[in-house]
C-alpha cells in the first residue's frame, strides 16, 4: 500500500496537541485521512480552558466584586469564554466591565477544565466587598449591564481578550448585596504579534 506524507499537517497537529515526537503522519491512501475540524491548524496555537468560581458574602454599606485577573508579567493571554453570575435581590443590576487590575481581595485558586493538567491557570479569581463602586472608574473599556433576576443565574457568551495587566469584574450596583460569579475561560503564551 502507497504511504503518503503530510508534513504540514503532522506539524500542525503536534503544536495543536503538544504531541511530543518527530516525523509525519502516514496515511494507507489518500482516501481515507484523519480530519480534525477545529480551527484554522495552519496558525493555531494551544489554548487550554480553565474554570473558576466565588461568592462574595453580603456586607453593610459595600459592593460585592468578583474578578478574573491576568497577572502582570504572565506572558499569557485570555480570553473569557463564559460567565455565570448570580445574586439574590429581585431587580438589582450586575455590572460587566474590563479595566486594568489592582490587588484585589481574597484570591481563589482556579482549575484546569482537563484535569489531566499539571500546575495552575495563569488567570487569577478575586473576591472583595468595597466601598466604592468601581465600574465607575472603568474609561474607554467594554463595558456590559445585566439585569439579573432574584436567585438566577445567567449565562453570557463573551469574547473578552485579557491581557496581562487586564481584569473582568463581576460587580452589584447596590450595597449590602451577594454575588456569586464563575469564569469559564482559555489561556495561551503570549505572542511577538500580541503586544
Amino acid at each position: 500500500m502507497p504511504e503518503i506524507s503530510t508534513p504540514e499537517l503532522s506539524s500542525a497537529l503536534r503544536r495543536r496537541f503538544e504531541i511530543v515526537g518527530e516525523g509525519v503522519i502516514d496515511t494507507l491512501s489518500p482516501e481515507i485521512v484523519g480530519v480534525v475540524i477545529l480551527d484554522d491548524l495552519a496558525t493555531a496555537e494551544p489554548f487550554r480552558r480553565a474554570i473558576g468560581g466565588t461568592s462574595q458574602s453580603n456586607v453593610a454599606g459595600q459592593y460585592s466584586q468578583i474578578q478574573l485577573r491576568n497577572p502582570v508579567g504572565s506572558g499569557t493571554v485570555l480570553l473569557v469564554e463564559q460567565i455565570v453570575m448570580a445574586q439574590t435581590a429581585v431587580a438589582i443590576t450586575v455590572y460587566l466591565s474590563v479595566l486594568e487590575q489592582s490587588n484585589f481581595g481574597t484570591v481563589v485558586t482556579p482549575a484546569w477544565a482537563d484535569t489531566r493538567l499539571l500546575g495552575r491557570p495563569t488567570g487569577q479569581l478575586g473576591r472583595q466587598a468595597s466601598a466604592a463602586l468601581l465600574s465607575n472608574l472603568v474609561v474607554g473599556s467594554p463595558f456590559m449591564v445585566r439585569r439579573v433576576p432574584g436567585d438566577n443565574a445567567y449565562l453570557t457568551g463573551v469574547g473578552i481578550t485579557l491581557m496581562p495587566g487586564w481584569a473582568a469584574m463581576l460587580e452589584t450596583s447596590a450595597v449590602n448585596e451577594p454575588l456569586i460569579g464563575s469564569f469559564i475561560w482559555s489561556e495561551r503564551a503570549l505572542k511577538q504579534e500580541d503586544t
